[in-house]
């Protein structure tokens, strides 16, 4: 079985690089999210404790050129599922405590930033 950490690598390459778009971080996130649904990240898994950390700092630091307001709102919530698979699924207990205030700072983040653009 490949260690998480080689399958997660290229979609967390694209979830960090300020040079992707929307679209494409959009895409990322959703793959990420797959992951969690397929349950492939899970206690067992190999490098999980690894995995989850580059994940956590990879959200936490997800960048991407703005383009259309709906698309850039798209993104923000994909970032916010993507930390709810983190927190609240089986492997959560495994986050330490760095990892989680990341996670939480982003997801405040994450908010002012919808606030601003005018949702609610």
């Amino acid at each position: 079985m490949l260690p998480l950490t080689s399958i997660l690598s290229p979609f967390l390459a694209i979830i960090r690089s300020p040079l992707a778009t929307g679209p494409i971080a959009s895409a990322a996130l959703s793959a990420v999210h797959s992951f969690f649904a397929c349950g492939l990240v899970r206690h067992d898994a190999p490098t999980i404790d690894a995995a989850l950390a580059e994940l956590s700092t990879s959200i936490s630091r997800c960048k991407f050129e703005a383009s259309d307001s709906s698309g850039d709102e798209v993104v923000l919530l994909r970032i916010l599922k993507a930390i709810e698979d983190c927190m609240c699924s089986s492997v959560g207990n495994l986050l330490d405590d760095v990892e989680v205030c990341e996670l939480l700072e982003t997801v405040l983040t994450t908010c002012v930033q919808m606030r601003l653009s005018g949702q609610s």
